[in-house]
């Protein structure tokens, strides 16, 4: 099992997957086994909570192909979507299917995005492809840079470290008959809730987490392990 390079092994995954024509747009970003409307559901699910309105200014941190902003507009109507990766293929994705500004970047420094401009910052199943619980906690007060005060941080579909040997066990079979992504070994970051728990305080947020268990999703797998944490409320 590696830890450190994971982000760089994940990294060339996701451009030799922005280098395909692979349909419809969140197979780009790696859910390959939900269709259309079980991904709009999803995403549904965890936006919600978000409270989005017309005119907001959304960006998301890890965007990848734009799978998770793209769904966004088509149930949210009239918010303003903007994006980074690390993956310049993905990138130019998400450019080519969604107005808005699109980076390529790294999420663990984003100096290169206006401060406190943002309405609602987002990372969507991006985190478990970090290298360390620090790169994660990194990439959360980076983020937080970027959201006006009062407003709101989401980090979502993030693996629990209190789950790992059964989100190991699940993804064994669920991905046993899938094709082999890299000729090395590659696994995922698991997270525990504490982290973030300490982060909103530190920060000056109120937090909720929401298990995925609750989002009523039974052919998503991943669901049994995953959570959401919902930054609000930002202090000035």
């Amino acid at each position: 099992m590696q830890t450190e390079g994971r982000s760089e092994l994940w990294k060339a995954v996701w451009e030799r997957k922005g280098q395909t024509s692979a349909t419809p747009l969140h197979h780009l970003n790696g859910f390959d086994l939900l269709s259309a409307a079980e991904w709009d559901e999803m995403i549904r699910k965890v936006a919600d909570p978000m409270d989005l309105r017309p005119g907001q200014h959304v960006i998301e941190c890890g965007c990848g192909a734009g799978a998770f902003l793209a769904s966004l507009q088509r149930q949210y109507p009239g918010i303003r979507v903007s994006g980074m990766d690390y993956s310049a293929s993905l990138v130019r994705k998400a450019a080519e299917v969604l107005d808005g500004r699109f980076d390529q970047g790294d999420m663990r420094d984003l100096g290169f995005l206006p401060e406190a401009a943002y309405d609602r910052v987002i990372s969507f199943s991006a985190f478990h492809y970090l290298d360390s619980a620090e790169d994660a906690e990194r990439a959360v007060r980076e983020m937080s840079r970027l959201v006006k005060p009062g407003a709101m941080m989401v980090i979502g579909e993030v693996s629990d470290a209190a789950k790992r040997d059964e989100a190991l066990e699940i993804r064994r079979l669920s991905h046993r008959d899938q094709p082999k992504l890299s000729p090395e070994e590659l696994d995922h970051l698991y997270l525990p809730k504490s982290m973030f728990e300490g982060l909103a305080a530190e920060l000056g947020y109120g937090l909720a987490i929401v298990d995925h268990t609750t989002l009523n999703m039974p052919t998503y797998q991943a669901a049994r392990y995953r959570y959401t944490a919902y930054f609000k409320d930002k202090q000035a």
